[in-house]
């Protein structure tokens, strides 16, 4: 079992609830800081693939434009 975050891992102040996306979440009360503790680890692998001396990239029609993506899985 992990222990919770007490403290920002980015400016050292105590961590406070705040509601944040969906629910209240550890976040940093510093303004300027805006760290939110997520808790929602999602392990993935990333891959450059080259092909033919070219870097291929993902892309979705959805996105925009110039916006493209490593292919991960």
């Amino acid at each position: 079992m992990t222990q919770p975050f007490r403290f920002c891992p980015q400016c050292a102040m105590p961590l406070e609830l705040s509601f944040q996306g969906d629910r209240d979440r550890l976040a940093c009360p510093a303004p300027r800081c805006g760290f939110v503790h997520w808790d929602n680890p999602t392990p993935v692998v990333a891959a450059i693939v080259e092909h033919e001396g070219q870097i291929i990239l993902a892309r979705n029609a959805a996105w925009p434009s110039a916006f493209y993506a490593l292919i991960t899985g």
